[in-house]
């Protein structure tokens, strides 16, 4: 019996060694995780700093484009392209019909040009000057 004691009592003996083994190694763990941690919330804390900094700006961009994009749609609706275009438009076909007119203002004055007598023209007028020179030495002008 007393074998089957000390067989009994070394079991426990190895038993409470392997917990105690088990409870160092859990110690351990529970160090390295605890360090884990820690560098994690170094490493957090140091990239909110420049996190936070960085969404301040980004927010700062978004907030000025969306300004700019409002001003921009706000210049458009200023801008009636539709009316500025129609307008467009119309000065392109007032200019069409004013080249039409002007040509054929220019046309009809040499259809004029061309139909003229000049031969005649020049006959009449030198019959004008025969009859003013006649006229002048009559009145004692002299050439």
């Amino acid at each position: 019996m007393e074998e089957k004691q000390q067989s009994d009592l070394s079991q426990l003996l190895d038993s409470a060694k392997r917990q105690e083994n088990f409870a160092r190694r859990g110690l351990w763990h529970q160090r390295i995780r605890t360090v884990l941690v820690l560098v994690m919330v170094v490493a957090v804390i140091s990239v909110v700093g420049p996190a936070k900094a960085a969404l301040g700006d980004v927010q700062l961009l978004t907030s000025n484009a969306s300004y700019a994009v409002r001003e921009l749609l706000d210049t458009v609706d200023a801008l009636d392209l539709d009316q500025t275009l129609a307008g467009i438009d119309k000065l392109v076909a007032d200019s069409n019909q004013m080249v039409e007119d002007s040509a054929e203002d220019i046309q009809k004055s040499l259809q004029s040009i061309a139909s003229l007598d000049v031969q005649g023209l020049n006959e009449s007028i030198q019959a004008l000057e025969a009859v003013t020179t006649s006229i002048g030495r009559l009145f004692g002008y002299k050439k």
